[in-house]
């Protein structure tokens, strides 16, 4: 297998799991549990650990806090090999933590912090990159006005080199529009809604009007995801 170089971009969190934890815990002064554990988590840096463990290169691009959690995503991407020279870390800002509680019946609610990544922008970037990567990677484009404005360029550049390009999204404010989608869609070789993303990007409800709304604002190939259904 060719080993390749990817550039992931977007965001790099800290999730903390807390499994067993009964829908009514926060009715209670003390809920006490067996273990928690850290991990890190967010699409771009999630990813980019994937790509390594797969043998191939990736450098991640995004912002934390000069804090210890922003250390611990550090920590975890370079012992597994990510290069993490173009994370930029911003002392005025808290790295973003993901309290991930876990219920018994293994759904899970989340209890976020307004942290660093919802300043993700253009200044995350390191342009020189660009000239050894062969993917370019957006993990959660409309999370951050800042990240999804910075696409256009970004993915414009990318294909310019010749670089493949993909862009993984979650579901936008009720204000993100099909002009922000216009305006790098055309630029994107490949984009990764789940069925839901797809159905609030597209108005659509079949997979196949879902996929050719994509492909009409410009990208080459869209894949839905369907969780268990493929």
């Amino acid at each position: 297998m060719k080993q390749g170089t990817a550039i992931c971009y977007g965001l790099a969190v800290c999730d903390v799991l807390i499994p067993g934890i009964p829908r009514d815990a926060f009715e209670a002064e003390t809920t006490r549990i067996p273990r928690f554990t850290y991990s890190t988590g967010g699409d771009a840096i999630n990813e980019a650990i994937t790509l390594v463990k797969l043998g191939h290169q990736a450098r991640l691009m995004s912002l934390v806090g000069k804090d210890l959690f922003g250390d611990f995503i550090l920590q975890q991407g370079e012992q597994i090999g990510v290069d993490m020279k173009g994370v930029v870390r911003d002392p005025h800002l808290p790295t973003t933590v993901s309290l991930v509680c876990i219920h018994p019946d293994g759904e899970r609610s989340f209890i976020i912090n307004h942290g660093a990544d919802n300043s993700i922008s253009e200044d995350c970037i390191d342009w020189t990159a660009l000239k050894d990567a062969d993917v370019v990677s957006v993990g959660s484009a409309f999370s951050c006005s800042g990240l999804t404005k910075a696409l256009p360029k970004l993915l414009r550049m990318a294909k310019e080199k010749g670089i493949i390009t993909c862009v993984d999204v979650i579901r936008g404010p009720d204000d993100a529009a099909k002009a922000d989608l216009e305006a790098f869609l055309p630029y994107t070789d490949y984009i990764f809604p789940n069925y839901d993303e797809g159905c609030w990007f597209s108005g659509e409800t079949e997979l196949d009007r879902i996929a050719s709304c994509f492909l009409q604002m410009g990208a080459r190939h869209a894949v839905i995801k369907t969780g268990k259904d493929g």
